[in-house]
């Protein structure tokens, strides 16, 4: 053995050990983080308890599992246990998440949001696990660690804890993009397809991939797995064409929550009504401020985030405000929840917390008490997002 070789086997040997060290600290702080903001909930849950629920939902025997489903955590359950077919509104969910829970449920008592709450687990285990190896890929493990706690003591992040998408869509994303970073094509594909059964933001997972194919230059033959992620999408539109003869069902359907496709100056003038005269303004500018806000993060911090992961963010941004809702309904209906799987704007915070000790401070002490405040308003089932 030459003595080139024999070194060249050295630094493979060292960088192996140390993707692995970096992989089994990431799964230690994915795991530890996650952890940490279930127990945070779940104190929550129990000090709030004695306050009222809101209106007409007035809950009747407690059950955990039933206060971390509320809102959309309902259809998916519903799903989960009858189908589609009783209540097509229900196309507006997509089917992943809901298929888990019925494959699940059988192992929690037969309880569907028991089961989208396991789901959420092991989903944010894997999402901040992910992230936490992407980050100290680019940066440090100092960056990393803070990207993955603000995202976890996020003001609504913890519809990260809820029978809610985020944390699987969130780890699925995170999975397609660590794929195509490795250019493993077909992993790829196959995440990216996963993806877009569980949100239809995930077929937007096709861009990213399809910018780093042409980087690449890969001869044309193993370009297929790209067709994943879209067929995934057009194997749940012909279930609806099937069920409710309207393939585009999951779009159309939302005009049940007062949401239509608009121009952006459409969606100007009807936020500007609402500003001044929906019963709910502070609903609006909380909305309007994560849009904004999310926005200028992603501009300021686009020195730090590498473009494949800029693509998505900004598709996923653009989507959300894409469908606004017409007034008196909140018009960027869920903005504030939709900024949880931006994963980028927490990667831009980490940079600028690290080079402003106030500023991670005062993140620290707001963002749980936030958290807090708006989870209980969630649990006594006050629309959050």
């Amino acid at each position: 053995m030459s003595a080139t070789s024999a070194l060249g086997r050295g630094r493979a040997e060292v960088a192996r050990k140390l993707g692995q060290t970096r992989a089994l600290r990431a799964l230690a702080v994915g795991c530890g983080y996650a952890a940490l903001d279930r127990a945070l909930l779940l104190m929550v849950t129990v000090a709030s308890l004695p306050l009222p629920a809101a209106g007409h939902l007035r809950r009747g025997v407690f059950s955990l599992w039933a206060e971390w489903g509320n809102w959309d955590g309902r259809w998916y359950s519903a799903i989960a246990t009858s189908g589609y077919r009783p209540d097509l509104r229900r196309f507006a969910f997509f089917p992943l998440l809901p298929m888990l829970e019925a494959w699940l449920r059988g192992f929690v008592g037969g309880n569907a949001d028991a089961a989208g709450v396991l789901v959420s687990l092991v989903g944010s285990c894997a999402a901040f696990a992910l992230l936490y190896e992407r980050v100290s890929a680019w940066s440090d493990e100092a960056t990393a660690e803070r990207t993955v706690r603000y995202l976890a003591l996020f003001p609504t992040g913890f519809f990260l804890a809820a029978a809610y998408t985020e944390s699987l869509f969130l780890a699925l994303v995170l999975g397609c993009m660590w794929a195509i970073d490795r250019r493993r094509w077909l992993a790829a594909g196959v995440v990216g397809a996963l993806a877009a059964l569980a949100r239809n933001a995930g077929v937007l997972l096709a861009l990213p991939a399809g910018w780093a194919l042409l980087q690449a230059r890969p001869p044309l033959r193993r370009w297929w797995p790209l067709a994943l992620i879209p067929a995934a999408l057009l194997g749940f539109m012909g279930y609806q064409l099937a069920v409710a003869h309207d393939p585009l069902a999951f779009v159309h359907v939302e005009a049940a929550w007062s949401r239509h496709v608009s121009w952006p100056w459409v969606t100007v003038g009807m936020l500007w009504w609402a500003l001044l005269h929906a019963p709910d303004p502070a609903g609006n500018v909380a909305n309007l401020a994560a849009a904004a806000l999310s926005a200028g993060t992603l501009i300021l911090g686009r020195r730090w985030i590498p473009a494949a992961d800029q693509i998505i963010a900004w598709a996923i941004w653009a989507l959300s405000v894409a469908a606004p809702a017409k007034p008196p309904a909140l018009v960027l209906l869920s903005m504030d929840r939709f900024v949880i799987v931006m994963y980028p704007l927490y990667v831009v915070l980490a940079h600028l917390g690290g080079r402003m000790p106030r500023l991670d401070r005062a993140l620290m002490l707001v963002m749980p008490v936030a958290q807090g405040a708006l989870f209980t308003l969630f649990l006594h089932h006050y629309f959050v997002g």
